[in-house]
């Protein structure tokens, strides 16, 4: 059956610059697990072909199998129906909400991060790694300091949103207490964060190969940014104050410009 290994590498071909930190590869090994495990599988593939023309995304049912029994976790939890409104409790809310955040627990590797299927993005050539190249724009590169990126470290491109969501929580965890979540990020990490967003407006860096992995401007990505500079302003209000002002002004009206009749984006 398949595994998926965490954070795994080895051999003179394959390096890494943060210790392959969230790299993922499926292996096969028809000997792994019981009969009954094997059989859940082939269970899940009968199912996913069955259905594969309603739900052709593969919904991460053998990570899910995987990881529900390295965490301990009841895949297949009852869950709670509500039949109309009134039934709506805080103890029902509170209850879903225990289960939900119990079956993401169930999901986490054992190096923190949530494994999930990623572009091909993941297997293109090893020249992609974080570190800045004192010669980025010479090869047409975005600058990466600063950035958080779309897959692992080692990955190396930069993308807007990644970014701005992973600043996002950093801010929103500055206002927890230090005895729950650490000491914050070095203040100029943030600054090195806002800069490369900033320096994302107008040009798009995510498209890294015409036609195979391409990233166009969207009002998901440009939302993501605008909240990650409102919630740094509010904070750090004397940092390019009004490089921060033009940037969030600008956005809002490629958001309003997306918007359908309908209302919807």
């Amino acid at each position: 059956m398949w595994r998926l290994k965490i954070g795994e590498g080895n051999g003179p071909w394959l390096q890494s610059s943060n210790g392959f930190l969230g790299r993922q590869v499926w292996e096969f090994d028809p000997n792994a697990g019981t009969p009954e495990e094997r059989a859940e599988v082939e269970r899940l593939r009968e199912e996913f072909t069955k259905h594969r023309l309603e739900k052709r995304e593969s919904r991460d049912l053998l990570l899910r199998l995987q990881y529900a029994k390295l965490n301990q976790f009841q895949a297949n939890a009852p869950t709670m129906k509500i039949e109309k409104s009134s039934d709506v409790t805080e103890e029902l809310i509170s209850a879903s909400l225990r289960r939900a955040l119990n079956q993401f627990s169930s999901l986490q590797a054992h190096d923190g991060h949530w494994p999930s299927d990623y572009s091909g993005i993941l297997f293109i050539m090893p020249i992609l790694v974080l570190q800045e190249h004192p010669s980025y724009e010479k090869y047409y590169r975005h600058r990466s300091k600063g950035s958080w990126t779309l897959s692992t470290a080692d990955n190396g491109w930069s993308v807007s949103d990644c970014t701005a969501e992973a600043l996002k929580a950093l801010l929103s965890l500055s206002k927890i207490s230090l005895n729950l979540v650490g000491q914050p990020i070095k203040q100029e990490r943030l600054y090195e964060a806002i800069d490369c967003v900033l320096s994302f407006m107008v040009l798009n860096p995510s498209e890294s190969f015409r036609n195979i992995v391409v990233d166009y401007p969207s009002v998901e990505c440009t939302s993501s940014v605008i909240d990650a500079l409102m919630m740094f302003r509010d904070q750090h209000p004397l940092y390019r104050n009004n490089e921060i002002e033009g940037c969030v002004q600008k956005a809002a009206l490629f958001i309003e410009s997306k918007q359908q009749k309908d209302g919807s984006w």
